[in-house]
């Protein structure tokens, strides 16, 4: 079920006496250990996401590494069947036949798949082009169509471009060729040999920098360079005024657990964590707090106290 809301427990109770019947696909891979996930090893690490993978997040990833995962992106189940036939490319229209061959009514996505040639420019194995939820009766059959425009076969290289050769498109477990035209686009120097022509292991910084063309440098934290993107927590080993916000924060949370500041306690530690562990601005939003205060406190922060007391009383 995933993250299914307020009222997934019944909609749990639905699907389980059949009350409904699940029509849903998985909208990411779900790994067998966290250390399976490309990114396990940088995520989290600094304050900036650094997407060292590149292009190969989640079932990109997956599939061109070889990298089993319990439930894959797109899969899901039903209490009845379904069967695609005649799948055909006209150009870049696509179409195919989807039945319902089972005994009870439900819902089928078909999925569009794209997949590259993987020669010269390193490329994805498969990507996701299109989709569409049909709802079908027991024996009923339906053609779905998808129309591709250039950007299913593009990569940006100093603008959209379209790589020519031939790609194989496929739905439901049928496959069919397309010859697409378009350009001759030539690896980057920086490829040769490296992660993203194999996703073996985990991509390492300093390829990542190369395929950037630069080097990555992490900000330095201090005072006076302190923006709404920083949080309390960040900020408090610099600044006086976020040392006594963080122990005011901690104070009001800590009422709602009988006035223990329980580290220990994994509800406590989530509080914590989404309000000194969140951007000023997302504090602000939050807590429906007038720009001026964060804006103040934040200067004062950096060292402007004159400066934060105007703006806070300015509002």
């Amino acid at each position: 079920m995933g993250l299914p809301g307020q009222a997934g427990g019944e909609a749990v109770a639905d699907l389980l006496y059949g009350k409904a019947n699940p029509g849903g696909k998985l909208a990411e891979s779900w790994p067998f250990v966290y250390t399976d996930v490309p990114s396990s090893e940088t995520y989290g690490k600094t304050k900036d996401a650094l997407y060292v993978e590149g292009i190969y997040v989640g079932y990109r990833y997956y599939e061109k590494a070889g990298q089993p995962v319990r439930w894959p992106f797109g899969y899901g189940l039903s209490y009845t069947t379904f069967a695609y036939s005649d799948l055909k490319v006209e150009g870049t229209a696509i179409s195919v036949t989807v039945s319902n061959t089972g005994h009870v009514p439900g819902a089928e996505v078909a999925q569009l798949y794209v997949h590259a040639p993987q020669a010269g420019l390193h490329r994805p194995v498969r990507e996701l082009k299109g989709f569409q939820k049909v709802f079908l009766q027991p024996g009923e059959c339906q053609t779905v169509r998808f129309e591709l425009d250039g950007r299913a076969f593009a990569v940006w290289q100093d603008g959209w471009k379209v790589p020519g050769g031939t790609y194989t498109v496929s739905v439901g477990g049928l496959s069919a060729e397309a010859a697409v035209p378009g350009e001759k686009l030539s690896a980057p120097a920086w490829q040769k040999g490296s992660w993203v022509e194999h996703c073996a292991g985990k991509p390492a910084q300093a390829e990542w920098e190369a395929m950037l063309g630069r080097s990555y440098t992490r900000p330095e934290l201090k005072k006076g360079s302190f923006t709404m993107d920083n949080t309390v927590e960040e900020m408090k080993p610099h600044s006086l005024i976020m040392k006594l916000m963080y122990k005011a924060t901690e104070s009001v949370i800590a009422k709602g657990f009988g006035g223990k500041k329980d580290y220990e306690d994994p509800q406590f530690r989530m509080m914590m964590a989404a309000s000194v562990g969140s951007p000023l601005r997302s504090m602000q939003i939050s807590g429906g707090m007038k720009d001026g205060l964060m804006q103040g406190l934040l200067e004062m922060a950096n060292g402007h106290i004159l400066r934060g007391i105007v703006r806070m009383i300015r509002g």
